[in-house]
């Protein structure tokens, strides 16, 4: 079933599956990279966007790429058993190492969104981006490592071995690089004002606006609700004219 899947009668079912996963990753990415216009201080990550970008577009690359291509009898005996680009990039070995550095540069788009507006108050705010970039060092290499040899070994020790061995250093960095950020960005220091998720300044600031006329109309004992407790005590006129006040400030 594989076969036919990645290389076979099947081939573009699978290439369009590809596809779509490709475009979930990039959306993800697209969002969490654009969001960095919004927030005060996102633009001393912009350097490592690009970088970003290269990852989880040569993922994308590697993960579209089939064993094999739907070929006649007289092409198939033409180019024997696998493509002689295609075959490279169409096994397991390489899927599994492409989709894993995509996953990780997704990751860390996302912990450059929630950090790029905070800047660390600890004392080892320095060891801790040392620590960060050998965590993405070594998980990154390691990664490709395996991938590379994962080419060497049988299917068996690729399947059972190199890849659950890939996908724990993938789990690890992810562990490791959540619980670094959440110590070291512990009461961290914002930088301008603070930005609600989900909701750009714009929308910030007219949530701070209702918030503000809410306290007012509280503090003149009067409520949006018409049946409310409050309402029915103070009558109909002063409500008018509470109102009214509310409406000319």
């Amino acid at each position: 079933m594989g076969i036919q899947l990645m290389g076979g009668f099947f081939a573009w079912l699978w290439v369009m599956q590809a596809m779509l996963i490709g475009a979930i990753l990039f959306f993800i990415n697209y969002y969490l990279w654009i969001s960095l216009h919004k927030l005060p201080g996102g633009e001393r990550y912009f350097g490592y966007v690009k970088y970003l970008f290269i990852v989880v577009l040569l993922g994308f690359v590697v993960w579209v790429t089939p064993h094999d291509i739907a070929l006649s009898l007289s092409e198939a005996r033409r180019i024997g058993s696998y493509h002689p680009v295609l075959g490279k990039l169409g096994v397991m070995a390489a899927k599994n190492t492409a989709v894993i550095l995509s996953y990780l540069a997704t990751f860390l788009s996302f912990s450059i969104f929630r950090m790029s507006n905070k800047e660390p108050v600890v004392s080892w705010a320095g060891a801790g981006r040392v620590i960060r970039g050998l965590i993405i060092t070594v998980s990154t290499g390691g990664v490709l490592f395996l991938g590379v040899l994962g080419y060497t070994v049988s299917a068996a020790v690729r399947v059972r071995v190199l890849s659950p061995i890939q996908f724990s250093l993938f789990f690890a960095a992810i562990l490791a690089l959540f619980l670094l950020d959440f110590f070291m960005y512990r009461g961290a220091r914002i930088i301008g004002e603070k930005i609600v998720f989900g909701k750009g300044r714009k929308g910030q600031m007219r949530t701070n606006e209702m918030k503000n006329g809410k306290k007012r109309r509280h503090a003149r004992g009067i409520s949006r609700a018409p049946f409310s407790k409050r309402n029915f005590e103070m009558g109909p006129v002063q409500i008018r004219r509470g109102i009214e006040m509310e409406g000319a400030r």
